[in-house]
């Protein structure tokens, strides 16, 4: 194309540079010109990878699976932004304190508000804890903490401060931020039996050069840890009896590029469920449904699993070794009506699906357990061989193009566009053209007047498949050779019809072979006007 643009300018150009004459002038020929030179099989219209090669056949399978939801789990089990204080104060009215003497050693248990979870153990993905002290005494002291249950590699999270003296109303304050990602938090308090407690341990001693102090009752030291932006990856305890509800919503592009009216054999469909956490529970589906944005038709989808609790068992296994509970339900045309809901061609795919945690109650005594990729997860998978009947049923392939045409100038001005189909699967197509312009608007549509020939009709091989060669032509009228400088994409629209050998009105169900293909090539077959 780009070679045939250049010539036509060069000529143009040379004839400019030799003419002498003042008055315009003009004469017409024939042009023809390359747009489209394609070849289309079955994959390239899907984005997705829908299709499989099923090798003992030579044909195509319909064959993907598809994530629908993945539940986080871990929500139910999150560590909020919270701060635990330890504060400390003599029960005696005064106390001489000599220097060096250690003269606080204070253990504290601290509850977390975690609603409905009882965590007695969280994994640390990222995050960080604010270490704060306050000293209130009139000599610089020594904080000696520690959070004993805190531990990364199993070394507790532990800080010593030496914090100027300070007084009761300004006491000196000293802090630092530890990054806590990989760490273990036990929750289980003092006792180690119990579950939302966390131990926090302070030691004081005073300054050894510094000078013998009295305190009293109303010197208040204070520890103070933050716990900031806590991502949990590993979790312990009982969950609670949470319910869970969201959506989902997947769409299939390739049914974006369909219409018509399709005739499925052989079908089926399997929605999985997973479970890889260490948790009964149960779930409801409470819709499925499928649209095709063309058409705007919905189809719900009916079956026993829709709108019905099902229970899914707890995974097995430890941190280092755990294996996921799966439970399969397949859809096929007599338990659903699969038939309707595929032939839909709806390629946005939504719907909702509540999950219940720990149904049954605390069943494990405390022992529901999160791992680093513990997921309850909805999966739709399908497997089965492409045997389809079809009734204009319509696919589409699309090119950019850029056609000026100022009729002031030189221009096209009566043609034709020619489409060469060299066609390889064993069905008749329907071809048109539908005209674009920047904004993706339809401008212009012509309609072939032949059919493109099924690949049973054709005598000639490429690649091991038989394919037929056609010519349809598409006549351009006036009005939208005016339109042609608008045109930024060309549309070339197939309506595909499968038919028996006995009947050319009845659709047949055939396979698609795999090594089959559509060539096209598209051109337009144009009157030029030189004007200069």
């Amino acid at each position: 194309m780009k070679n045939t643009v250049f010539t036509l300018t060069l000529t143009i150009g040379v004839l400019s540079l030799f003419s002498c004459r003042k008055e315009k002038t003009s004469w017409d020929s024939d042009y023809k010109l390359i747009l489209v030179n394609d070849t289309l099989r079955l994959e390239n219209l899907s984005e997705d990878s829908l299709f499989a090669h099923d090798v003992s056949t030579g044909t195509y399978r319909l064959s993907f699976e598809k994530e629908l939801l993945d539940f986080n789990i871990f929500e139910v089990v999150e560590i909020p932004d919270t701060s635990i204080v330890q504060k400390y104060s003599i029960s005696l009215n005064t106390y001489n304190v000599q220097p060096g003497f250690s003269f606080v050693n204070n253990v504290k248990d601290h509850d977390f508000d975690l609603k409905d979870a009882k965590l007695t153990y969280a994994g640390v993905a990222s995050g960080k804890i604010n270490l704060e002290v306050e000293n209130p005494y009139p000599t610089e002291v020594t904080f000696n903490v520690s959070l004993p249950k805190v531990k990364k590699n199993g070394q507790m999270l532990q800080r010593t401060f030496k914090v100027a003296k300070g007084t009761k109303t300004n006491p000196t304050k000293a802090n630092v931020s530890v990054d806590v990602a990989d760490y273990e938090i036990d929750l289980t308090g003092t006792s180690g039996t119990s579950y939302n407690k966390l131990q926090s341990v302070m030691k004081l001693t005073s300054d050894p050069n510094g000078p013998v102090i009295t305190i009293d009752k109303y010197d208040t030291t204070v520890f103070r840890a933050s716990f900031l932006d806590l991502e949990i990856n590993r979790a312990k305890g009982y969950f609670g009896n949470k319910s869970l509800n969201e959506s989902f919503n997947q769409n299939i592009a390739f049914f974006n590029k369909l219409s018509g009216v399709v005739a499925i054999e052989d079908y089926n469909l399997d929605l999985i469920l997973e479970n890889s956490c260490k948790l009964e529970g149960q779930i409801k589906i409470t819709n499925f449904k499928n649209e095709n944005p063309g058409t705007g038709t919905v189809v719900a989808l009916q079956h026993n699993l829709i709108g019905n609790p099902v229970f899914i068992q707890s995974a097995t296994g430890d941190w280092q070794s755990h294996q996921s509970f799966i439970r399969t339900f397949n859809f096929n045309p007599s338990n659903s009506n699969l038939g309707a809901f595929i032939s839909n061609l709806g390629s946005k795919i939504t719907g909702q699906m509540e999950f219940l945690l720990n149904p049954n109650g605390n069943t494990s005594p405390g022992w529901n357990e999160l791992f680093v990729d513990s997921r309850v997860k909805l999966k739709m998978k399908a497997d089965m061989p492409i045997r389809i009947g079809a009734s204009n049923l319509a696919f589409k392939d699309t090119f950019d193009v850029n056609l000026k045409n100022n009729v002031e100038k030189t221009h096209l001005k009566e043609g034709k566009f020619i489409l060469e189909v060299a066609n390889a699967y064993p069905v008749d197509l329907l071809a048109s053209i539908s005209m674009l312009d920047e904004n993706g608007t339809v401008i212009g549509q012509i309609s072939a007047t032949e059919r493109v020939k099924a690949s049973t009709e054709g005598t000639e091989f490429s690649g091991g498949a038989k394919y037929a060669k056609s010519r349809v032509e598409f006549e351009l009228n006036e009005s939208l050779f005016l339109k042609l400088s608008s045109v930024r994409k060309l549309v070339v629209n197939f309506k595909v019809n499968t038919f028996s050998e006995t009947s050319s009105s009845t659709p047949a169900i055939t396979e698609i072979p795999y090594n089959g293909f559509i060539s096209t090539k598209l051109y337009g077959d144009f009157g030029v006007n030189y004007k200069f």
